[in-house]
This record gives structure tokens, C-alpha cells and sequence, in this order.
């Protein structure tokens, strides 16, 4: 049995591979046409199975229809391995009985396990639904009957609340130096004292988790002109970059402001 916090996935077991999922539908004049969808992040996973599709859909802003939209997702990615499979034969010119032939892969073919987290690192509480079922309603508005529930597939999402994460205490990165500083996005003197107290990774941190503090605070100017440098970033020059740029949406300017203001007091030090 897996603990709650262990580290499971190793970087160097992760491949990038596209993002882009599509399957062929017949629309209602019976004209195909193809549907596709494109997800934030996807690797390919050698771990504990051969191959497993790890996806993450990155969310600042709570989405009430979360549970169908990652449904999507995972469906479309299973029917584009149906497809290769389907493709492989074809290109091998490998027969296929009636069965194989109308389902596009032999009785013993086995496709990848595809999991899909949600990452949220919004203000507020997410207070949309977790899965399938909680979306859905039976009679006069109620919840679904349990003799329905049993009749309608769920389908659960794996959400991962920035917020919570951090106060857990789970991640083994600077992750949770990062997460921290989010927490006091809103409070200005906090952010102070939070800055301080480890203005040792502050100062100097790394171009991939500069790359995260920018992404996380909506800092998409900043992030493309910074994108290109190497080794260590002095995130006080970032921050103050951000600042001058204008605060975005959700980040108060005077949390921002204490974070440069104690960064350039720490940064002398």
C-alpha cells in the first residue's frame, strides 16, 4: 500500500510526448469531422506499469465542469491508442478476425492507463464538483437516487489544491518553498516575514523554479522574456520586473510591493 506523500514518479521515468488527443465523429448530417483537445502537460510514465500517460491540467480559476472535461480528455486519449493499434495493423497488413477488425485491437492487446491530475492553484476554495455524480440530479433538483448511481458510470477527478498541499507539508521539491509564498498573495506583511525567513532560496533559485513562482502569479510577460536564461535568477530583479509590468489579476499591489521591498533589504545582506 502506496503513503500518502511518497514519491512514486522519478523525472528521469518521464518522456514529453503531444498534448493533442483527436477522434473521428459523425456529426448529426452523418459528415465525419474530428474532435480534439488539447491538455496542458502530458508525459509518458515508465513506472510501475510498461507505459502509463500522466496528464496535468493547470487551473487558476475554479471550472464547474471539471469532472466531464477530464472525461473527455482521458476518452480521447484511450481512443487514440485504439487508433494507433488500429494503424499498426493496417500499416503490417495483419488480418483481423470480424471482432478485431470492427474494435481496431486483438482480444489481447492491453492500452496504457492514463491518470489526469488537476492542478489548482487559485484563491478561493474550490467549491465545483469532484466528480461525475455530483454534477448530476435526479428528480425536483435532488441527488441521484442510489439505484441511478449504480446504473450511471462515475467518473472521479484528481484534484490537487495548491493551498492544501502546502499546508500538508507533501511536496519534496522547492515546490514548497514556492506554494508557501502564495499563501500571502493578499497579505503584505506576512509575505514580509515569509520572505525573510528564507530569503537563502529567494535569492538565488533556479531558472525552472523561477519559471513556477512567474506561471503561478500569472506573470506570462515576464516568464517569455525571462525564459531564456540559464543557472541561477535573482528573483528580487523578477519581482520587481512583475511589479513594474502591472499587478495581475487576483495579487494585490501591495503584497507584491512588501515582497520586492524585503527581497532588496535581504538581498543585501
Amino acid at each position: 500500500m502506496r503513503q500518502r506523500g511518497e514519491q512514486v514518479v522519478m523525472p528521469e521515468e518521464l518522456e514529453a510526448i503531444k498534448g493533442e488527443a483527436k477522434m473521428i465523429v459523425t456529426d448529426k448530417d452523418d459528415k465525419l469531422k474530428d474532435v480534439k483537445r488539447y491538455r496542458d502537460i502530458v508525459m509518458r510514465w515508465k513506472g510501475e506499469v510498461d507505459f502509463a500517460v500522466m496528464a496535468c491540467e493547470n487551473q487558476d480559476k475554479i471550472h464547474y465542469a471539471m469532472p466531464v472535461r477530464v472525461m473527455m480528455y482521458d476518452a480521447l486519449s484511450y481512443a487514440d491508442q485504439i487508433a494507433i493499434l488500429k494503424k499498426e495493423y493496417s500499416e503490417k497488413k495483419e488480418k483481423l478476425e470480424t471482432e478485431e477488425f470492427l474494435s481496431g485491437m486483438k482480444k489481447e492487446d492491453k492500452l496504457c492507463p492514463v491518470i489526469t491530475i488537476v492542478f489548482y492553484y487559485g484563491m478561493e476554495e474550490w467549491d465545483a464538483s469532484r466528480n461525475l455524480h455530483q454534477m448530476l440530479q435526479g428528480s425536483e433538483g435532488e441527488e441521484l437516487s442510489e439505484w441511478m448511481k449504480d446504473l450511471i458510470p462515475n467518473y472521479h477527478i484528481n484534484l490537487v489544491e495548491a493551498q492544501k498541499l502546502w499546508q500538508e507539508g507533501q511536496l519534496k521539491t522547492d515546490m514548497q518553498m514556492v506554494l508557501g509564498m502564495l499563501q500571502y498573495r493578499k497579505k503584505k506583511a506576512e509575505l514580509q516575514k515569509y520572505m525573510e525567513e528564507h530569503r537563502y532560496f529567494f535569492k538565488n533559485v533556479d531558472s525552472d523554479t523561477r519559471n513556477a513562482i512567474l506561471t503561478l502569479l500569472n506573470a506570462d510577460k515576464q516568464l517569455k522574456r525571462l525564459r531564456e536564461q540559464e543557472g541561477e535568477v535573482d528573483m528580487c530583479q523578477a519581482l520587481e520586473e512583475l511589479y513594474q509590468d502591472g499587478v495581475k489579476e487576483g495579487i494585490l499591489k501591495g503584497g507584491i510591493q512588501g515582497t520586492i521591498e524585503s527581497c532588496q533589504v535581504n538581498c543585501t545582506l
